[in-house]
C-alpha cells in the first residue's frame, strides 16, 4: 500500500478494555478521493503491530463533494481504557482486490447486523448468520439518525 493514515481512539472514551470490538470509523478525507481506488477495495486497516484487522465498509462515497470522500467502516480491534489505540488505514494500491471481511467483524454473539443501505429488495445481514430481511413489497417507514438509517420492521 502506498499511503497510511493513523486513526486514534482516545482511551478516555473507552470505559473498559474491549477485545475484538467493532469500532465505527466515520471520516471525510481529501486524500482518499485522490489516491484510493474508486471502489475503495484497496482500503485496509492494521493495529500498531501491523496485524491486519478485519473490517467492513458500510459506505464509500468517493465523490462526497468536490474535495472529499466519505468513508464509513467498522473495524474489529482491541481497545484499551488506559492507553490510546492506534489503527492505521492503508490505501493506494491500484491493483488490490477487496480487503473487506464483513462476516469476520461481527462474531456469533450478533444475531444480525443490518446497515439498511439497500434502496429496495432484501436487506442484507453482515453476520455469518446471514439473516436477511425479506422485502414484502410494502415500503418501510424510514428515519435518518446520527448513525444512519432506521427502518420500522413490522412483524419481527
Amino acid at each position: 500500500m502506498k499511503f497510511r493514515k493513523n486513526i486514534t481512539v482516545d482511551s478516555t472514551k473507552v470505559s473498559a478494555d474491549l477485545i475484538n470490538f467493532p469500532v465505527l470509523i466515520d471520516l471525510y478525507d481529501s486524500d482518499l478521493q485522490q489516491d484510493a481506488q474508486a471502489s475503495g477495495n484497496d482500503i485496509m486497516f492494521t493495529d500498531v503491530s501491523g496485524i491486519i484487522l478485519d473490517h467492513e465498509i458500510e459506505l464509500y462515497e468517493r465523490i462526497y463533494n468536490s474535495t472529499h470522500t466519505h468513508l464509513v467502516a467498522w473495524v474489529k480491534c482491541n481497545l484499551s481504557n488506559t492507553e490510546d489505540t492506534i489503527v492505521s488505514m492503508y490505501y493506494g494500491n491500484p491493483t488490490s482486490t477487496t480487503q473487506e471481511k464483513p462476516q469476520e467483524v461481527w462474531d456469533t454473539n450478533y444475531v444480525g447486523v443490518w446497515h439498511l443501505s439497500e434502496s429496495n429488495g432484501n436487506t442484507k445481514d453482515s453476520t455469518m448468520a446471514q439473516n436477511a430481511i425479506t422485502d414484502t413489497g410494502q415500503p418501510p417507514s424510514r428515519w435518518r439518525f446520527r448513525l444512519g438509517l432506521t427502518v420500522l420492521i413490522v412483524g419481527w
